[in-house]
């Protein structure tokens, strides 16, 4: 049987390869530098009761987890610190659990007045019956929903395996006034300096405690986070330079619509309808 045209793997089994040959490259290698421009974000993730078995025996239901690459942030019960660097809007177009010929996200858009957006802030209309399935009987429909996110960019921080790794937290569908809520606290947040002034602490100064907490809606079930000051609530000295040129990287490639956040596995999270209530 040949060697299938996917899998290189035997061809190269013999050869032996010296990496050295690479430094007279090193320093003016620009191959990269088209990659560099896109800020690929990996979510936090909740395991919920509808994750796929796979991840629910791996970790456990309640764990956070980092998406893509299913590294463990906590355990049920258990909380991490997290520095929010940048915060973002972002509207999406998310296909019916039962549809499989779609990506999970159908479309997505940053700009507030885009049709999604519209469409995700407007209770009447935010949730679409399917133009091919309006005849079906309706446990037959599949239905868009049109979701607002309120998305933080930030660092796991403190002391943890995981600390400096960047990743995404992301308020929507039944989490969305939780998001609105930390949207709140973050701009309450004050810190007293030595001549007794009281200033507002900069959100890529911030530290907060996230614990995974179970929620129930009616029939419905699932986990977020619940929120406190982080101990202590904002990062060292030696944070504040690194924080802040990140934070002026991320708002400069959101102006260039470069920032992607992988909701793709997001399955129950926050499920039920946006709820606009503060």
């Amino acid at each position: 049987m040949g060697t299938k045209r996917n899998d290189p793997t035997k061809d190269l089994a013999h050869v032996s390869v010296n990496p050295g040959y690479l430094a007279q490259y090193a320093d003016k290698d620009q191959s990269l530098a088209a990659l560099e421009q896109y800020v690929i974000v990996p979510r936090l993730k909740l395991v919920q009761g509808t994750t796929d078995s796979e991840l629910k025996d791996q970790f456990g239901e309640g764990a956070c987890i980092i998406r893509p690459g299913d590294q463990l942030v906590t355990e049920k019960g258990s909380s991490f610190f997290f520095n929010p660097l940048f915060f973002f809007t972002e509207f999406c177009k998310w296909a019916d659990r039962k549809d499989k010929s779609n990506p999970m996200i159908m479309e997505r858009s940053f700009d507030p007045t885009s049709e999604i957006a519209k469409k995700s802030r407007d209770s009447e209309a935010r949730v679409e019956i399917y133009e091919e399935d309006k005849n079906l009987k309706p446990d037959k429909q599949r239905k868009h929903r049109y979701v607002e996110h309120l998305n933080f960019v930030g660092r796991i921080y403190g002391d943890h395996s995981l600390a400096g790794q960047e990743v995404a937290v992301s308020f929507h569908k039944g989490e969305f006034s939780q998001g609105r809520n930390f949207i709140s606290a973050i701009k309450l947040r004050r810190q007293e300096l030595e001549d007794g002034r009281r200033v507002q602490v900069p959100l890529w100064a911030q530290v907060w405690a996230f614990r995974p907490a179970l929620r129930e809606r009616g029939e419905n079930k699932c986990d977020g986070f619940d929120f406190t000051a982080g101990d202590p609530p904002i990062i060292t000295e030696k944070d504040a330079k690194e924080s802040v040129a990140r934070h002026i990287e991320l708002a400069k490639a959101h102006e260039q619509k470069l920032i992607n956040i992988d909701h793709a596995s997001a399955d129950a999270e926050g499920e039920g309808e946006q709820n606009d209530a503060m």
